[in-house]
């Protein structure tokens, strides 16, 4: 049988707090990532950039007439 002492605890205790912060911290990390206009525009570039222009994906075969 295994007896664990105070600082024992303690030490456990304060990894184990420590681990919580840390990925508390990295989800707030990734979801402004996430949520991050440069990102968007990023990602809008590349599109771009690999040829998938927005103009490609309108449809031209459909008019609208007004009035």
């Amino acid at each position: 049988m295994a007896y664990i002492s105070e600082a024992e605890k303690i030490t456990l205790k304060i990894a184990v707090d420590k681990l919580i912060a840390d990925s508390s911290l990295i989800k707030g990390i990734i979801a402004r990532d996430k949520s991050s206009t440069e990102k968007a525009q990023m990602y809008i570039g590349r599109r771009y950039y690999d040829g998938d222009h927005d103009i490609l994906q309108k449809n031209f075969q459909r008019y609208f007439v007004r009035g």
